[in-house]
């Protein structure tokens, strides 16, 4: 594996996760270090990055549905709560 700088567009690229998503993961510590490169230039290890990204847990496919729903009948209101606080950054 080659060593290289992943800058900011091109770790966006690679996770699917937009830019204050990725800012609030390095806040909140579960993002690897960055190096700053400029006055306004920063990026991260491509090591850590891959490193990172192999540690996240996978996602097991059942072959059912990803998750259950309530019944149609059930009001918007009535929906339960799920872990994801932004859950259009999620999908």
């Amino acid at each position: 594996m080659s060593h290289h700088i992943v800058r900011p567009k091109d770790l966006v690229q690679k996770t699917g996760l937009s830019r204050s998503t990725l800012r609030r993961m390095e806040i909140a510590g579960t993002l690897p270090p960055r190096v700053k490169l400029g006055a306004y230039c920063v990026g991260w290890h491509s090591t850590d990055v891959e490193a990172w990204l192999n540690s996240l847990p996978r996602v097991q496919q059942t072959g059912g549905p990803m998750m259950n729903f309530p019944s149609s009948s059930m009001g918007i209101d009535e929906l339960p709560d799920d872990d994801c606080e932004h859950w259009e950054e999620c999908v």
